[in-house]
């Protein structure tokens, strides 16, 4: 393989596409720097460390403080949380702040300073939240934090301040200056104990032996500095350069004592001051983002490879960069997203998971119509989620103006995923109609690795869906996404969402508004389904529940999201979001700039596959009753397994059959009609729709009886839209030409087909060509958002014997990506069972 840690000179382009496409041809087949492999190990080998969480976070509640407006105590509860938590570095990084340390200390176990009175969680309570009612799948506005910097930052909370009217709006402002003084003495309280800790690095006997504290020893390779300012004789310090392959001389501890200290320099000015150099950028953008995770908000980074990228060019133009040198300092940012991340053995001695099981069951047996999808949660689905946090990023598509978004930080960013191998941050791309070829074959070769990364989005049908809800073009080409897969638009959106379990409503249907899983009644009775005179009066009745859903959850969701502001302000996130400032007042109290409510439909290709069944066999064919149908539902096709052998071989969603997809292109269009009159009921939020499972798959069948696709009761279902298993009959091409025609222009939130392919169809050259083909026709057939998961199955069980060889090995989990030897027995065996099916 071919080694970049050596340093070249780069010549400045008068195209910055040209570098970009350059540098993506010329790393084919590179491997990281040493000390970036040497700190990818420390990661995996951290993931095994005992955790004990970090539990000094006391409480703001005093004689002084009660009287206080809760607005105000959370601000303070954030400032004094980001005030105690210990400054970190881990060893041989060169970006300061962790979420989680060497030494095996968690530092938020979601605990913040007490802040809250007993009435107020009382009343918080009554609309179905508590203080950490924090939702997250929100991005913040990344670009404003580095060009401002946090004092521009206070001087426009002030000046906004001075023109404050109502004593709302003056809380709000006050609260968001006590955040923001957090936030900087959590950057700031880092300066000094870097210093401290370069004193600590040996620096005589250039031996390598470097103090084991959490910043103590340094990887091998150069010293990584500032570029600004920083003096001493970093490599770009000063404006110095070195020849192809020279080193900076005396010991690793020598290295390890200046990239502290040029540590120590960098945060002395982020994020206080506006970003200077590539190095500055990334180490702001982590600081705020580290800090938003610390205080219970798990957050999505928005389009790093727009915002990072000025930077970068900069420093590579002006010479204070190489550009090994910059995919350097990128590949350990990108892995500051995985040092928190921690086994499920690890993850099993933090909670008391029998009473996590109880309180699920106790959940399943009281729930109502406004819970999510009336899945049947697991502790399995919180074990599973071990190692996700929310931490998405989206790279290339197009600018506000249109044009070509793909440059050198997009390139950058998806060789460090594909180096690192690991399961964050969550990688996804944009294309268009002017993505470059070359790029499409990174975006292949990245895919190779396996782990279903990057998900790729096709912009067209994704800015249709979002203009026709009256976004403005400019703002919608700006679109990122958040938690799992939802599309917003970064730093602008509140976001909150629901789902509705679309083959529950034809269950419903067919059982007389019963769940057939514990006989509850859930919805009303529509009638007995053997006096349904038509396919269509059954297809009316089973939109009908669709709709009745879809209803009473968004009138929930109308009800409770403006009462977060009661109990879970957010005033250090509503900061660096637009319109929480200029409104004077925070994000939950329904300020930002777009707020959104997505309405999830699961279950599509079993409710497409299902409805497609009943019309064949019953309406078309007369070979059963509907009665008949509904006996061996009933029963689980135990004694009527000839009917279920009848369902299984009827038309299926996936295979380009056009009796499904006929079906499944009224279901979509309906939908989308369905959330866009409830959308025009409102004037201050918007009902967007969407089509997916996340990761709940399982816990989704689970509560859901049998179908009349010949699915059994409480199997999983197939992830997000993708066809059902077994549905694999005409391949991938027939999959995506069936998805492509569902009409999802109309749906702005997402729609995520999820497929599989077995390595040996994408090896060599070849299968990257044949890679390419895919992401192309998925493009121009009208997609919107396609994962591909490249595994054997063969590897699979291969790993499920022996998981220490297998430590980097990655499946998707519908919305983000985990190791599959840290995933439960059950969900292996879904993934192994899915892989021989073709679907991922």
């Amino acid at each position: 393989m071919r080694e970049t840690t050596r340093v070249e000179t780069v010549s400045v382009k008068a195209s910055v596409m040209e570098s970009a496409r350059e540098y993506s041809e010329r790393i084919i087949d590179s491997s990281p720097a040493t000390r970036v492999s040497d700190a990818i190990e420390a990661v995996r080998d951290a993931m095994e460390v005992r955790r004990s969480s970090y539990s000094d976070v006391g409480s703001v509640l005093n004689d002084e403080t009660r009287g206080l407006p809760m607005l105000i105590r959370k601000a303070m509860s954030e400032r004094q949380k980001l005030e105690r938590v210990p400054p970190g570095i881990w060893d041989g990084q060169i970006f300061a702040g962790c979420h989680t340390y060497n030494s095996g200390t968690l530092a938020n176990d979601h605990a913040l300073p007490e802040f809250a009175l007993p009435e107020e969680i009382e009343e918080g309570a009554r609309y179905g939240h508590g203080i950490y009612s924090m939702f997250g799948h929100i991005s913040p506005d990344y670009p404003r934090i580095l060009r401002m910097g946090t004092t521009a930052l206070a001087k426009t909370v002030k000046e906004r301040l001075a023109t404050a009217e109502g004593d709302e709006q003056v809380t709000f402002l006050k609260a968001a200056l006590i955040s923001i003084e957090g936030l900087e003495s959590y950057a700031k309280r880092h300066v000094q104990y870097l210093r401290d800790l370069a004193e600590q690095c040996t620096t005589g006997d250039g031996d390598g032996d470097d103090d084991d504290s959490d910043g103590g020893s340094g990887g091998s390779g150069d010293s990584i500095g500032s570029g600004i300012g920083s003096g001493g004789d970093s490599i770009i310090s000063g404006g110095s350069s070195v020849g192809d392959g020279d080193r900076i001389g005396g010991s690793s501890g020598a290295r390890r004592r200046r990239e502290l200290l040029e540590a120590a320099d960098i945060c002395e000015r982020v994020p206080m001051q506006p970003a200077r150099t590539f190095r500055e950028a990334c180490q702001s953008a982590w600081f705020v983002h580290v800090a938003l995770q610390l205080t219970g908000n798990h957050l999505a980074l928005g389009r790093p490879d727009q915002y990072l990228n000025p930077y970068l060019e900069a420093d590579l133009s002006s010479g204070r960069l190489t550009i090994d040198q910059a995919q350097e300092i990128m590949d350990l940012w990108m892995l500051k997203f995985n040092e928190r991340a921690f086994s499920s053995q690890t993850k099993s001695e933090l909670r008391d998971w029998q009473v996590v099981q109880e309180n699920y069951e106790r959940r399943w047996r009281e729930r109502t119509i406004h819970d999510h999808g009336q899945q049947r949660y697991n502790v399995r689905d919180d074990m599973d989620a071990t190692i996700h946090y929310n931490q998405n990023i989206v790279i290339g598509g197009c600018k506000r103006d249109g044009s070509d978004a793909v440059n050198l930080a997009s390139v950058m960013i998806l060789e460090s995923s594909r180096r690192l191998r690991m399961t964050n941050p969550v990688m996804s791309a944009r294309v268009n109609e002017h993505t470059p070829d070359w790029f499409f074959r990174q975006l292949a070769r990245a895919l190779k690795t396996g782990g279903g990364m990057p998900a790729i989005y096709s912009d067209k049908p994704i800015l249709n869906a979002y203009t026709s809800y009256g976004v403005s073009l400019e703002d919608a080409r700006d679109f990122a996404n958040n938690g799992c897969w939802e599309c917003i638009l970064p730093g602008r959106t509140d976001f909150y969402f629901q789902k509705i379990n679309g083959l529950k409503c034809l269950e419903w249907t067919l059982n007389r508004g019963r769940c057939h899983i514990d006989d509850k009644q859930e919805v009303p009775d529509l009638g007995d389904p053997s006096d349904f005179g038509s396919f269509d009066v059954l297809l009316d009745k089973c939109l009908h529940n669709v709709a009745y859903v879809a209803d009473e959850m968004s009138a929930h969701m109308a009800w409770m999201h403006p009462h977060r502001s009661s109990i879970a302000p957010t005033p250090l996130l509503s900061v660096l979001l637009d319109g929480p400032v200029e409104k004077g007042r925070d994000m939950t109290d329904m300020s930002t700039r777009f707020i959104v409510n997505g309405l999830i439909f699961e279950g599509m290709s079993h409710l497409i596959d299902s409805l497609a069944a009943i019309r064949q066999l019953v309406f078309r064919e007369g070979r059963y009753s509907m009665a008949e149908i509904v006996d061996a539902i009933d029963h689980d096709f135990d004694g009527y397994e000839h009917i279920q052998s009848a369902m299984l071989d009827c038309p299926k969603y996936g295979t380009n059959n056009a009796q499904a997809d006929d079906i499944g292109r009224e279901i979509v269009k309906r939908y989308s009609d369905i959330v866009r009159r409830i959308s025009d009921k409102y004037d201050d939020m918007m009902f967007m729709p969407g089509i997916g499972t996340f990761s709940w798959y399982i816990a989704v069948g689970e509560g859901t009886g049998a179908s009349a696709d010949g699915r059994n009761a409480a199997m999983p279902i197939a992830s997000n839209f993708s066809p059902s298993a077994g549905a694999m009959l005409k391949g991938v091409t027939a999959a995506i030409r069936s998805f492509s025609s569902m009409g999802i222009d109309t749906i702005p939130i997402g729609s995520p087909l999820d497929l599989g392919l077995s390595g040996n169809v994408v090896d060599g050259e070849e299968g990257v060509n044949r890679l390419v083909g895919l992401l192309k026709s998925f493009r121009d057939l009208g997609g919107n958002l396609m994962t591909i998961t490249i595994v054997d199955t063969e590897t699979l069980r291969a790993a499920r014997e022996n998981p220490s060889a297998y430590r980097d090995l990655r499946v998707r989990m519908g919305g983000w990506s985990a190791y599959f030897t840290m995933l439960s027995p059950e969900q292996q065996e879904h993934h192994i069972r899915k892989s021989e099916s073709g679907f991922m």
